[in-house]
């Protein structure tokens, strides 16, 4: 091979490798919307489950050849016989079952500073089969499989991502019990090398550590430690104990407001990093969390009822002052969520309720503008019921 394009192809890989590992920490998963609900449509299921891939840099980022993934293995012992992954030893590699790619050959799809793409698995309208789901009709993209027994339904009006390796079967990222998943950038997905696990006559892909832009995993429940499928060093990964066919949205957490743009934290253990919350209505509304809340407004928690923990959504339209805390029926402070000042924003605040025993309770929101022009402030009142 001639020396000068050998040297041209060296530079082109290291400079895509370069650029996987810039993208470390400005392009997040912000949130992980899984389900499992299976809303029915003839024939097929329509799977209403996405990922808010967010920009969290101060930079515009281009996304083209952003590839997503999803973890061969099992969230966690789903049964008597199931086994971990058998490729958890492995700490350089992620092992994927399905890998669809973002088109484009450099800067066609540029992502603005606090903006997110919607990834979709069915980027339609799933409340015209199930009231209980999701509109994803206005997705980025959607990850359209084929092959196999593959049962997604194509959106004309939703880009299709491009399919690089696919295995057999319409689960996208183990809906029922928690998934797990990478982004990353290599210079050719297509040549990863592939491992065929025991028993399986299909090949999964190999995506090495440092080609891993950001991962997301939740185990079946706290017992399910040994069953990890994303290396340490990516993703302390978090323990959720999800029932079957759950609507969920894992969101990561806000670390800070910048020129009215979320910096959101990613410390890759997302034990840390996400919270369980209730799951949004439409990608319309993830759209609008980047606008600046109108009002004060303190929203009902989700789950509720709720056993241990649920999550408490507030939003201010200006820094405040805020206390968030949590009494009983006899009007007993037994917990405070909040206390600090805060900028304009969305919020959310876990409640994990273990220690007390079932009942009603009451949560309260109060805040306090620093700019007193915008008034003397907020404070409201909800119940919940805890039921063990």
């Amino acid at each position: 091979m001639n020396k000068t394009i050998l040297l041209l192809l060296v530079f082109f890989a290291l400079a895509n490798g370069l650029h996987a590992q810039s993208l470390q920490g400005k392009l997040v998963i912000k949130q992980c919307y899984y389900t499992g609900s299976r809303t029915p449509a003839n024939t097929n299921y329509f799977s209403d489950q996405f990922h808010e891939i967010y920009n969290n840099s101060p930079d515009t980022v281009y996304v083209d050849s952003l590839c997503i993934a999803d973890a061969f293995g099992a969230s966690g012992q789903i049964n008597p016989t199931t086994q971990p992954s058998q490729f958890q030893n492995d700490q350089n590699n992620v092992y994927v079952n399905n890998i669809w790619m973002i088109p484009g050959t450099g800067r066609e799809h540029p992502l603005p500073p606090g903006r997110s793409i919607i990834i979709a698995q069915d980027g339609v309208n799933h409340l015209q089969f199930n009231a209980n789901s999701i509109d994803l009709s206005n997705a980025d993209w959607e990850t359209y499989k084929t092959g196999g027994n593959a049962k997604d339904i194509d959106n004309p009006d939703v880009p299709n991502m491009v399919q690089i390796h696919v295995v057999s079967g319409f689960d996208w990222l183990v809906t029922v019990f928690g998934p797990g998943m990478i982004i990353f950038k290599v210079p050719d997905p297509t040549a990863l090398e592939s491992a065929t696990p025991t028993g399986s006559t299909e090949p999964r892909k190999k995506v090495p550590v440092s080609a891993v832009i950001d991962a997301f995993e939740a185990l079946r429940d706290a017992n399910s430690g040994s069953f990890k499928r994303i290396p340490l060093s990516l993703d302390a990964g978090f323990t959720f104990a999800s029932g079957t066919y759950t609507r969920e949205s894992a969101r990561r957490k806000v670390a800070s407001i910048v020129n009215g743009r979320e910096v959101l934290q990613d410390t890759d253990d997302s034990g840390e990093d996400f919270i369980i919350g209730a799951p949004l209505l439409s990608v319309r509304d993830i759209s609008q969390n980047a606008t600046k809340p109108e009002g004060f407004a303190l929203e009902q928690n989700y789950p509720n009822p709720f056993n241990p923990t649920t999550t408490i959504t507030y939003q201010l339209p200006t820094a405040s002052n805020v206390k968030l805390e949590v009494f009983d029926m006899l009007g007993r402070k037994v917990s405070t969520l909040v206390s600090q000042t805060q900028n304009a924003g969305r919020y959310q605040a876990n409640f994990n309720a273990s220690s007390l025993t079932s009942g009603m309770y009451f949560y309260r929101l109060q805040a306090t503008p620093l700019n007193r022009a915008m008034g003397d402030g907020f404070i409201e009142m909800k119940k919940m019921m805890l039921v063990k």
